[in-house]
């Protein structure tokens, strides 16, 4: 599995490719490491988290109003954080299909 979305807490949140329960990210592009990236996307209908702790997995995050907007093709997912105040674009990702 390339990706799994969560809900939930009130944040978003992306990790880099895991696998298991590691807690530390390896170089996808040096290693040829396959994992899961998972992306939180609860920003919406509650209060926002507080006294959020990040940790080393965690390569983007945002404790702001938004949104996920996924663009996909046959090879690749791709995937943007747009804030609600502005339509600011506050992390971009692209995921590829693995041969």
């Amino acid at each position: 599995v390339a990706l799994a979305l969560w809900g939930h807490i009130h944040l978003y949140e992306r990790s880099c490719p895991l696998v298991g329960n590691q807690t530390h990210c390896m170089a996808e592009r040096s290693t040829g490491f396959q994992g899961t990236t998972h992306c939180v996307v609860g920003t919406a209908g509650a209060n926002l988290a507080t006294g959020v702790k990040w940790e080393k997995w965690s390569v983007a995050h945002a404790v702001e109003w938004g949104y996920l907007r996924l663009t996909a093709t046959a090879d690749q997912l791709g995937g943007e954080f747009v804030l609600n105040r502005d339509g600011a674009v506050v992390d971009r990702w692209t995921l590829h299909r693995k041969p």
